[in-house]
């Protein structure tokens, strides 16, 4: 008798547990369905963003190339960067562009 009543009392145990394996798996899954657009919606956003923003370039100091006409530099391509003011108003110094760094393009 003591040994029935030990194999309903497992049995019960294993009801329940199934049970309650059961709603958890039903609330991951709905949580996921919930959750899972918002969290998508997130990661697009933010992998979303390709090279740097509109702020980011403004920022940055800006130039004009110049070939160089003097005598002195006789390699050809040479010349130099000179600065663009900005809407900040800041001015950068003269930059130096070497005929390796120089790419030109004929249009």
């Amino acid at each position: 008798m003591n040994l029935c009543r030990l194999a309903v009392v497992f049995l019960a145990f294993d009801v329940f547990f199934a049970i309650f394996c059961v709603v958890l798996a039903c609330l991951i899954g709905i949580a996921l369905c919930c959750c899972l657009p918002c969290i998508i919606a997130i990661l697009y956003a933010v992998a979303g963003q390709e090279g740097a923003s509109e702020a980011d370039l403004n920022t940055l100091p800006k130039y004009r190339y110049q070939i160089c006409s003097n005598e002195e530099k006789p390699s050809v391509g040479a010349g130099s960067m000179v600065p663009i003011s900005t809407s900040s108003g800041n001015l950068t110094n003269e930059r130096v562009l070497l005929p390796e760094n120089v790419v030109m393009f004929t249009l």
